[in-house]
């Protein structure tokens, strides 16, 4: 579930204004998710009547006498409770029945239920829905994703952009590994955009592919929703399909005056040459990595068997001094092989103990698996063959959890927030083998 800004301002309106709200917005930006959410936090019982998925409520007020009428009218037409003082009533694609709104005035008054109502964009505008009606319903205008929602959704923590806040109003440089990653997660944001289903889809699948798909899609959805309103009876005609169309096509004017033949030819050659050398180059770095990875474990096994030999020979107590000496020079060259690395391994993974935080670590850091894999081999092997490819990170989260660490010590110890621990769990789930 991804954080949003709203959802406090929901809590808050809630508790303490009694009024309707209007909550509008372009499609696709999570008002109805929203609102859901804050109905399970704030109300017993929750009614959700949808314009659109369901045509037939149109009639719910239709020929109503009085208020009392029309509440009898949406109680029979809903299949929960509504019980006074308890219930939130969710009345979904206003701008298919704009008459509710000025409706609303009325069950507002009577006071039994809370009410809140939602609407694309387009259709609020268009029928003029934010006047009505005045002193008995508020309007919320939503949004997608902001940069710092997406700062939190993609693991950003909270004292990090709290720091970055900082610095701004202070007028101070931000650091310089802190100032790099922000900038990554930007240009992440520049290419998957605010809309929260595309976000998301990143979150769940690591793939851009999967997010221009509903990229795509929303994309329709709003030519869909354009169509709709095309007044070709009115003298005030609407060009918003017009206007719409003509965007791509502008862009496409610009390029064709810059586009040339021989230039366009060169710079696919040099981006096929590019993509060839950068594949090769991933490929060997790949093999590489687990060439290296695949060598530290059969080491590690070795000192392990070596540790349990030398053990075994000191029970005997029969002058095994010259075996036993055997032994450790060869446990003592492979630890010399890696004592970077473990040497590394031991000095991180005692600061974590010790409640320092990994924010500032660099990729390989998380290499401190290798050194684990001396202290637990059971349990860092459990991991190689119980998950499909658990990234180095993955695995220090479940190695926290596997020694007992808590959520909010996890999050301290990463650097991230709440949202996130819940999100890397998820992940880490899907990424299980069925045995």
């Amino acid at each position: 579930m991804i954080d949003r800004k709203i959802d406090a301002f929901l809590n808050d309106f809630f508790k303490n204004v009694k009024k309707a709200l209007l909550v509008t917005g372009a499609r696709q930006i999570g008002k109805t998710y929203s609102i859901r959410e804050a109905a399970k936090r704030n109300f017993d019982y929750f009614v959700e009547i949808n314009f659109i998925t369901s045509p037939e409520a149109v009639g719910i007020f239709h020929g109503a006498k009085d208020v009392k009428d029309m509440l009898f009218r949406l109680s029979a037409f809903v299949d929960k409770p509504l019980v006074k003082g308890k219930t939130l009533i969710f009345f979904d694609e206003v701008q298919v029945y704009p008459e509710v709104v000025t409706l609303i005035k009325f069950l507002v008054d009577e006071g039994s239920y809370r009410y809140v109502l939602s609407g694309s964009l387009l259709g609020v505008e268009l029928n003029n829905l934010r006047s009505e009606p005045v002193g008995y319903m508020d309007v919320k205008e939503m949004y997608p994703l902001d940069i710092e929602e997406f700062y939190h959704a993609v693991g950003m923590a909270d004292h990090v952009i709290a720091k970055l806040r900082q610095c701004w109003q202070d007028k101070e440089p931000v650091d310089e590994f802190v100032h790099r990653r922000l900038m990554q997660a930007f240009r992440l944001y520049l290419v998957i955009g605010g809309m929260p289903h595309a976000v998301q889809t990143y979150l769940d699948t690591n793939n851009l592919q999967d997010v221009l798909a509903v990229q795509k899609s929303i994309l329709q959805e709003y030519k869909r929703d354009i169509m709709k309103y095309k007044r070709d009876d009115s003298s005030q005609k609407l060009y918003i399909d017009e206007v719409f169309q003509l965007i791509p096509s502008e862009f496409d004017n610009i390029k064709s005056k810059q586009k040339n033949e021989r230039n366009i030819i060169i710079a696919i050659i040099t981006i096929t040459v590019l993509v060839l050398i950068a594949t090769v180059s991933i490929l060997f770095l790949r093999y590489k990595q687990y060439k290296t990875k695949a060598e530290m474990a059969h080491d590690q096994m070795m000192i392990k068997n070596y540790e349990s030999q030398i053990k075994e020979l000191e029970r005997m107590d029969q002058h095994k001094e010259k075996e036993i000496e055997t032994i450790n020079k060869r446990k003592e060259k492979l630890l010399d092989k890696h004592r970077d690395t473990l040497n590394r391994g031991y000095i991180l993974f005692n600061e974590i103990l010790n409640g320092k935080t990994t924010v500032l670590w660099k990729k390989n850091d998380f290499n401190i698996i290798e050194y684990y894999r001396l202290v637990d081999m059971e349990f860092v092997d459990m991991l190689d063959n119980s998950y499909d490819e658990l990234s180095p990170k993955y695995k220090f989260f479940l190695i926290l959890e596997h020694i007992g660490r808590t959520d909010k010590q996890i999050m301290a110890a990463m650097g991230i927030a709440e949202v996130s621990v819940r999100s890397i769990r998820s992940r880490v789930n899907k990424k299980k083998k069925e045995f």
